[in-house]
């Protein structure tokens, strides 16, 4: 068994650009050229590993809404069929509540696929009253993906890609609002690993 840290076959890392209903034409002219490479990686890899999509540090309203388009052309253009978003949807500084309705504005728009959705450090980062209850955070994300925060109450939990026996560990850096992973979260990690069916990949 290996483990391979944010390490796959394929990840395609995509950033915001400006909301619209279609592509603009910059992007039209960009993306076939990226398309092309993804689709070469991807058949280098001759259907060992896995592909996904990777998003983080969207910090909305600096970024913006533009990406879900983007990424729902190149799921359609490649046969990507996964999303990973990987935290840290908002600002900071901003209240509890606008917090989380500038992120459910941005992951409502993936009903085309079943997207992970993973707490980022900057994500809890709002202070006294404002800080964001795990039960609202996860209770938001449980409406738009049936794949994370599967683990009961708590923050981390794992994802098991059977067809590719690759197991996805996604731990919470929004642990008690601190730059820590805490003690707990770590002995899940080391449980999660040991238990991993001989032959399978771990990611963290």
């Amino acid at each position: 068994m290996k483990i391979l840290l944010w390490t796959m076959l394929i990840s395609v890392m995509l950033s915001a650009a400006s909301f619209g209903q279609e592509l603009p034409e910059y992007w039209k002219n960009y993306l076939p050229g990226k398309i092309a490479d993804i689709r070469a990686d991807m058949k280098k890899a001759a259907g060992h590993g896995e592909t996904f999509i990777f998003i983080t540090d969207l910090h909305v309203p600096n970024n913006s809404f533009m990406s879900p388009l983007v990424i729902r052309e190149v799921m359609d253009q490649t046969g990507i069929d996964q999303v990973i978003m990987d935290g840290d949807y908002m600002t900071a500084h901003g209240t509890a509540a606008s917090g989380l309705e500038v992120m459910e504005k941005y992951v409502s728009m993936f009903p085309f696929t079943d997207p992970i959705i993973v707490r980022g450090n900057h994500d809890t980062n709002y202070q006294g009253k404002e800080r964001i209850p795990d039960i609202d955070f996860v209770s938001l994300v449980r409406k738009y993906s049936k794949k994370s925060f599967t683990n009961g109450d708590n923050m981390y939990f794992v994802w098991d890609n059977k067809k590719a026996r690759i197991r996805h560990i996604f731990l919470d850096t929004g642990d008690e609002n601190t730059i820590f992973v805490e003690k707990e979260q770590l002995d899940y990690l080391k449980r999660q690993i040991k238990s991993a069916l001989k032959g399978w990949h771990v990611v963290l």
